[in-house]
This record gives structure tokens, sequence and C-alpha cells, in this order.
């Protein structure tokens, strides 16, 4: 005779007695945990003890990830579950600035997500409502803040608005590889010595400021650098060192009065990093001018940028008068 299996045997004998906490995973869901995880982190330690997919960073999709990390998507959740337990307005725009954040998986997240810059989407989308570098000259030169918060919202398109910025644009960014290219051969940059692009990068001490910078130079003997390429379309005819002189000083440094001095400070505030160079290229070549970071002018810069979000960016997105 067969042995009949009832239903009632089936559940005894796949019960397991032991509380969720103590059981063990199944392998699909090990792995889908281990996917998540390595699309947060790629090089987190843990992975090395997981089975998991090997990570196509090339491929991922950051999309709903960057997203939760904008800032106005922080202004829209803190809207939604505070604003209404907040009666001063004043009271509101700080507890926000208070409760705005990056954590260091975040930083890299957004580092990792953003590479290619302005030749990937999710650059632009993680930029809004940041006070990003390009910006800070503005700022400290009180420029229209209507026209400034335009640019940083995103309520007004990044297009170039005449033939001329289009044509200066284009030749910026199809000459930036060059001029690097040509960096890296001055310099011999080879296995001890190399440049590192980057995607926007943020700093949880300044959650409301970004930089996309065009490289890191990293050296095994040296501290690293941040690397700032200029390709100025209305020079391009005029020699590299020329250039050189026109932006520098007598002394042949960058000043404060520089349109790029306080782009560079800002870089490397954000990214805690002491040297910049700073290359300007032209048809005939490229040449640089190191830039040493001035923590007293970043301080004073960081300060003029922090009262401009919390003037005006916050109030904003929080759509709140002040």
């Amino acid at each position: 005779m067969e042995a009949c299996v009832s239903s009632a045997d089936h559940v005894v004998s796949s019960f397991d007695p032991r509380q969720m906490v103590d059981r063990a995973a199944e392998d699909e869901k090990i792995k889908q945990f281990a996917s998540k995880l390595a699309q947060i982190n790629p090089e987190a330690r843990a992975l090395e003890f997981l089975p998991h997919e090997p990570v196509d960073v090339a491929k991922m999709d950051y999309s709903e990830a960057i997203q939760d990390l904008t800032i106005p998507t922080k202004a829209k959740y803190f809207k939604d579950k505070y604003v209404c337990l907040i009666d001063n307005e004043e009271d509101i725009v700080d507890k926000f600035m208070a409760s705005l954040s990056f954590s260091s998986d975040d930083v890299k997240l957004i580092s990792r997500a953003t590479q290619g810059q302005s030749s990937n989407n999710l650059w632009f989308t993680m930029r809004k409502g940041l006070i990003t570098a390009s910006n800070f000259q503005a700022i400290m030169n009180n420029e229209d803040p209507d026209h400034i918060c335009s640019r940083i919202i995103g309520s007004e398109s990044l297009s170039v608005k005449n033939k001329f910025q289009e044509l200066a644009l284009d030749w910026g960014r199809r000459k930036e590889s060059k001029a690097r290219n040509l960096y890296q051969t001055a310099h011999g940059l080879k296995r001890n010595k190399c440049i590192t692009e980057t995607g926007l990068v943020v700093n949880p001490k300044y959650p409301c400021i970004g930089c996309s910078p065009d490289g890191v130079i990293t050296c095994k003997c040296h501290e690293s650098k941040v690397i700032e390429i200029k390709c100025p379309f209305s020079l391009r005819n005029k020699s590299a060192k020329s250039v050189l002189h026109m932006k520098t000083n007598s002394d042949g440094y960058i000043d404060f009065s520089s349109q790029y001095y306080c782009q560079v400070q800002g870089q490397m505030g954000i990214m805690e990093m002491k040297k910049c160079d700073l290359v300007f290229y032209t048809k005939h070549g490229i040449e640089h001018v190191e830039v040493n970071f001035d923590e007293e002018f970043f301080n004073r810069m960081l300060v003029k940028l922090q009262n401009f979000f919390t003037d005006y960016i916050a109030p904003f997105l929080l759509e709140i008068d002040r």
C-alpha cells in the first residue's frame, strides 16, 4: 500500500520552530539583499561574504536613489511631515536646515551616480537645489538673487541663450578631454600619478553646496589635488601662456578678483584638499597655475553661501514667504 501524506503532515514537516530572526534566510532573499547593498555601496566589505551577481556600475540605474537624495525631495518630505507642526516661519527654515544632511554612503552614491557630469541626466537632477561652485562668485558679488535662484532650483534652463554661448559651450566640452590628456602627458602621469574623473561632490559638513571638478590628481608620494580645466572659446587662438598671464596677477597667482577664484576655492574646501591645478587650454597647448587653499577665504564664503540658501533657496522650496 502506498503511503498517503496529508496536508497536515506537510505543514508539520515544513514547520520551523525558531523565531524569524533566528531562521536562515533563503538564498534568493540573500541575493536580493546583496544586490541592493551593491547598488548603494559596491565596495562594501559584506559583499565578500554574500552571494551576488557582479555589479556593472556603468549599467546600474540610480534614478530612484538619487531622486530621494535631492534637496527638493528632502524639502518636500520635511514640509509634508513637519511644517504643520511649526507655527513660526523662521523656525521652519531653521529646523529644515538642521535636518539637511548627507551620510558618507550618500556622498559615495552621488559621486558614482553622476559620473559623466553634463552628459548624465542624474547630474542635472542632483544639482537642483544645491548651490554649486559655478554659482559661488555670483553670490559673493551680490548679483540678482532671483536670477541665481532660478539657476540653482532649475526653473531656468541651463541651455544657452545665443549662438556665441552655444559655440563656447560646445568648444569647452569637446576640448576638455584633450586638455586633460595634454596635462597627463606633460606631467608624466603614469602608474604613480593619475587623474580620476568625478561626478557631483558633496560634503556632509556643508549639505547645501556642491561641486563638479574636472578631476582629482592622485599620487603615491604627494597629496591629492583638484584639477579644473578652462577652455575659453574667445581666447582659443591665443597662446596658452598669454592666456595664463591674462588670468593671473603680476606675481603669477590667481587672486580674489579672478572669475575662477571662488570656484576653485570652493572645490578645494568641499573636497578637503589643499591644492588645485587650474589648467588653461587653447589651440596652441596648455598652461596651468597651482592654486593653494585659502581656508580663511573659504570660511567667509561659506557663511555667505549658507545665508543665501537660508534666505532664498530654502523658503522657495518650503513654499513660505520670508
